[in-house]
Protein backbone atom coordinates (compact mmCIF):
# COMPACT_ATOMS: atom_id res chain seq x y z
CA UNK A 1 0.00 0.00 0.00
CA UNK A 2 1.14 3.47 -1.24
CA UNK A 3 1.24 6.35 1.30
CA UNK A 4 -1.20 8.28 -1.33
CA UNK A 5 -3.57 5.21 -0.77
CA UNK A 6 -2.92 5.48 3.58
CA UNK A 7 -4.04 9.37 2.59
CA UNK A 8 -7.22 8.32 0.95
CA UNK A 9 -8.10 5.69 3.50
CA UNK A 10 -7.43 8.12 6.31
CA UNK A 11 -9.33 11.18 4.53
CA UNK A 12 -11.86 8.88 3.91
CA UNK A 13 -12.45 8.20 7.57
CA UNK A 14 -12.06 11.33 8.95
CA UNK A 15 -14.98 12.45 6.59
CA UNK A 16 -17.26 9.39 7.37
CA UNK A 17 -16.42 9.60 11.26
CA UNK A 18 -19.07 11.23 12.56
CA UNK A 19 -21.76 8.67 10.82
CA UNK A 20 -19.75 5.68 11.47
CA UNK A 21 -19.41 7.06 15.05
CA UNK A 22 -23.13 7.77 15.48
CA UNK A 23 -24.09 4.33 13.75
CA UNK A 24 -22.10 2.95 16.30
CA UNK A 25 -23.44 4.68 19.12
CA UNK A 26 -27.14 3.59 17.92
CA UNK A 27 -26.20 0.06 17.39
CA UNK A 28 -24.90 0.15 21.43
CA UNK A 29 -27.74 2.02 22.65
CA UNK A 30 -30.00 -0.33 20.95
CA UNK A 31 -27.99 -3.50 22.49
CA UNK A 32 -28.66 -1.65 25.90
CA UNK A 33 -31.84 -1.14 25.89
CA UNK A 34 -32.99 -4.53 24.82
CA UNK A 35 -34.44 -5.58 27.71
CA UNK A 36 -37.05 -2.88 27.61
CA UNK A 37 -37.92 -2.88 24.22
CA UNK A 38 -36.53 -6.17 22.30
CA UNK A 39 -38.49 -6.06 19.17
CA UNK A 40 -37.49 -1.86 18.29
CA UNK A 41 -34.21 -2.70 19.38
CA UNK A 42 -32.98 -5.49 17.40
CA UNK A 43 -34.41 -3.47 14.44
CA UNK A 44 -32.50 -0.42 15.35
CA UNK A 45 -29.61 -2.82 15.61
CA UNK A 46 -30.03 -4.28 12.44
CA UNK A 47 -30.40 -0.80 11.27
CA UNK A 48 -27.47 0.69 12.64
CA UNK A 49 -25.08 -2.50 11.95
CA UNK A 50 -25.83 -2.59 8.06
CA UNK A 51 -25.61 0.83 7.75
CA UNK A 52 -22.18 0.75 9.18
CA UNK A 53 -21.80 -2.57 6.72
CA UNK A 54 -22.77 -0.84 4.07
CA UNK A 55 -20.24 2.49 4.88
CA UNK A 56 -17.11 -0.62 4.89
CA UNK A 57 -18.48 -2.37 1.71
CA UNK A 58 -19.41 0.91 -0.88
CA UNK A 59 -15.91 2.41 0.63
CA UNK A 60 -14.23 -1.04 -0.87
CA UNK A 61 -15.76 -0.70 -3.79
CA UNK A 62 -14.89 3.43 -4.60
CA UNK A 63 -11.40 3.04 -3.84
CA UNK A 64 -11.07 -0.37 -5.56
CA UNK A 65 -13.31 -0.64 -8.31
CA UNK A 66 -11.62 1.53 -10.65
CA UNK A 67 -8.53 -0.90 -10.10
CA UNK A 68 -10.78 -4.00 -11.24
CA UNK A 69 -12.11 -1.94 -14.59
CA UNK A 70 -8.62 -0.62 -15.28
CA UNK A 71 -8.67 -1.85 -18.41
CA UNK A 72 -10.86 0.95 -20.13
CA UNK A 73 -9.04 3.82 -18.74
CA UNK A 74 -11.39 6.52 -20.37
CA UNK A 75 -12.78 9.14 -17.91
CA UNK A 76 -16.61 8.27 -19.05
CA UNK A 77 -16.23 4.63 -18.01
CA UNK A 78 -14.87 5.66 -14.46
CA UNK A 79 -17.62 7.93 -14.30
CA UNK A 80 -20.47 5.20 -15.28
CA UNK A 81 -19.18 3.15 -12.68
CA UNK A 82 -19.11 5.98 -9.85
CA UNK A 83 -22.78 6.52 -10.67
CA UNK A 84 -24.07 3.18 -10.42
CA UNK A 85 -22.34 3.23 -7.22
CA UNK A 86 -23.72 6.15 -5.92
CA UNK A 87 -27.62 4.99 -7.37
CA UNK A 88 -27.08 1.24 -5.11
CA UNK A 89 -25.56 3.74 -2.39
CA UNK A 90 -28.71 6.21 -2.47
CA UNK A 91 -30.97 2.79 -2.34
CA UNK A 92 -29.25 1.41 0.62
CA UNK A 93 -29.39 4.44 2.64
CA UNK A 94 -33.07 4.94 1.60
CA UNK A 95 -34.03 1.11 2.94
CA UNK A 96 -31.85 1.19 5.98
CA UNK A 97 -33.00 4.98 6.82
CA UNK A 98 -36.65 3.22 6.43
CA UNK A 99 -35.69 0.33 8.62
CA UNK A 100 -34.45 2.81 10.90
CA UNK A 101 -37.54 4.96 11.61
CA UNK A 102 -39.55 1.67 11.50
CA UNK A 103 -37.56 1.13 14.70
CA UNK A 104 -38.18 4.38 15.90
CA UNK A 105 -42.28 4.32 15.65
CA UNK A 106 -42.38 0.50 16.46
CA UNK A 107 -44.45 0.05 20.00
CA UNK A 108 -46.41 3.76 19.60
CA UNK A 109 -49.88 3.68 19.65
CA UNK A 110 -52.12 5.99 17.83
CA UNK A 111 -53.36 8.78 19.88
CA UNK A 112 -56.88 8.07 21.38
CA UNK A 113 -59.49 10.39 20.41
CA UNK A 114 -61.57 12.64 22.52
CA UNK A 115 -65.57 11.30 23.41
CA UNK A 116 -67.73 14.09 21.84
CA UNK A 117 -68.64 15.77 25.03
CA UNK A 118 -72.29 17.48 25.24
CA UNK A 119 -70.51 20.91 26.84
CA UNK A 120 -68.68 23.62 25.52
CA UNK A 121 -65.15 24.51 26.26
CA UNK A 122 -66.42 26.60 29.60
CA UNK A 123 -68.54 23.52 30.42
CA UNK A 124 -71.64 25.27 29.81
CA UNK A 125 -74.30 23.13 28.12
CA UNK A 126 -74.85 23.63 24.09
CA UNK A 127 -78.00 22.92 24.71
CA UNK A 128 -79.41 25.72 27.03
CA UNK A 129 -78.07 28.06 24.47
CA UNK A 130 -80.50 26.78 21.52
CA UNK A 131 -83.90 27.36 22.99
Amino acid sequence: MSEYELKGIIKWFMVESPLFLALLAGFIWALATWAKHPQASLMAALAAGLWLAKLLIFFVLYRFMPRWFSRSSDFESYETIYTILQFFSAIADGCLFLLLMAAAMMGHKAPRRAEPDARGPAGDDFQSFQR
